[in-house]
């Protein structure tokens, strides 16, 4: 039988996968040139074994755990923001934040000697007054929320 007549007898049947498989191939020569040179160089500056590595950790134990861990803490930051209290605490500390690093650094560079009178007197400006008085409720919170995190 020869080609031709085989071909005619062919083009009444349906066509197995196989044979629609490598037609199509065939039909997509150039792209499939132009996908392979795109691994080819993936894998010449060594971005599939680094992708190859990164889907190894991410697939890891400790990886998902980690991530896991982070969403929570992000329901909870989210948690936090929903509050108006919390949140305008937040923005109004951030609004302020270039103030308080600047006193942070100042400070720090340029101790004084704190006697009692100077605390005192200290303690007796409003606004140290408040600042301490917000950071001891804060640590007191804290303890009384770290006092119920399960030891694991």
């Amino acid at each position: 039988m020869s080609e031709e007549q085989k071909q005619k007898e062919f083009q009444g049947q349906p066509q197995d996968s196989m044979e629609l498989f490598l037609k199509q191939i065939m039909e997509n020569t150039g792209q499939l040139e132009a996908a392979l040179k795109v691994i080819v160089n993936l894998k010449e500056t060594g971005i599939l074994d680094s992708l190859e590595h990164l889907s190894h950790l991410m697939g890891s134990k400790e990886f998902l755990h980690g991530s896991q861990k982070a969403i929570n803490l992000l329901s909870a930051l989210i948690h936090s923001m929903s509050s108006e209290m919390s949140s305008n605490a937040i923005n109004s500390i951030l609004y302020n934040s270039e103030a308080i690093w600047e006193g942070m650094v100042v400070g720090a560079k340029n101790p004084e000697a704190t006697s009692f009178l100077r605390l005192y007197a200290m303690l007796k400006d409003p606004e140290t007054s408040a600042g301490l008085t917000a950071v001891l409720n804060a640590l007191k919170a804290i303890g009384m929320a770290l006092k119920k995190v399960p030891e694991d």
